[in-house]
């Protein structure tokens, strides 16, 4: 990864760090778990263990008319498996995603206000593809990293404490750097070369909504949509969707679905899904 990836990536995460110690800063950190046990004569006996860490920060203030939005997010975890049935006992990483964003707004007294914002999506920790009970590296920190800059219109449909809707659309630029692990920037136009860089403008629509059900359970939603000028028919599309449903002062169910198409990677759609349960504090 070159020095200005780095040093980009390094300053929106100082920003959003920084927004964490803020008055108004939302925070919730998270540490959930889920346990499996199953012997049947399909996979015979199996056992697992995961383990999982989020904290996510968001705050919102002004410079002068400027409103600045500041954005950091972690996810981490652990997933332990063992089978009677096969030898080798495996541990892979889960929830591994580490980005940040910074979000300027210039209110002008219109349904659209002009916006830039710069952001970054990266690994915490190295991730395993698990091929026939065996761990392929895919991703570390930093390799890959995705980082886009976008400027355009938003438009804040309806923000409150309890409910928030907001949609951004604008031109965008996007670049994708590696060094280990070039699939995401390797052209497969080229076969005797392998980029480690990629850059690409485009369009990007990114719509935010926060809805707060009831006093007990609340509904988070991001779909970020990204296509290239090369090929406007072509979308990627990353949803994710989760429902929090509070059982006690600070404990909680968590259930995530997150829904990833992006031909760049696979041809058919990705997702995951999750139900946990664990210690939920939102500050």
């Amino acid at each position: 990864m070159d020095h200005s990836s780095k040093y980009f990536s390094v300053f929106i995460l100082i920003l959003t760090i920084l927004a964490s110690v803020g008055t108004h800063a939302q925070t919730r950190i998270s540490l959930t778990a889920s346990q499996t046990m199953a012997d049947d004569w399909k996979r015979g006996e199996m056992r697992t263990i995961e383990m999982s860490n989020s904290f996510d920060t968001r705050q919102q203030f002004r410079i002068d008319t400027l409103r600045v939005s500041l954005s950091f997010k972690y996810a981490i975890g652990v997933i332990y498996e063992k089978s009677n049935s096969h030898s080798t006992t495996l541990i892979l990483p889960t929830d591994n995603i580490l980005s940040g964003e910074a979000v300027l707004k210039y209110p002008i007294g219109w349904k659209l206000d002009p916006f830039f914002s710069a952001s970054f999506n990266t690994q915490l920790t190295e991730s395993f593809k698990k091929i026939k009970d065996q761990k392929k590296g895919t991703a570390k920190l930093w390799d890959p990293v995705i980082s886009f800059q976008s400027w355009g219109f938003a438009y804040l449909v309806k923000g409150s404490a309890k409910d928030k809707l907001e949609s951004r659309l604008g031109f965008s630029l996007k670049q994708i750097r590696t060094t280990q692990y070039p699939a995401l920037a390797d052209d497969r136009k080229t076969r005797d070369i392998v980029e480690r860089y990629k850059a690409e403008s485009g369009i990007q629509w990114k719509t935010e909504s926060y809805v707060q059900l009831d006093s007990s359970t609340n509904y988070r939603s991001s779909l970020d949509l990204y296509s290239s000028f090369d090929d406007l028919a072509i979308w990627a599309i990353i949803w994710d969707n989760e429902i929090q449903i509070s059982i006690w002062e600070v404990f909680a169910v968590v259930l995530k679905v997150d829904v990833l198409y992006d031909e760049t990677i696979s041809f058919s759609t990705q997702y995951k899904q999750s139900f946990r349960f664990g210690v939920v504090a939102n500050i």
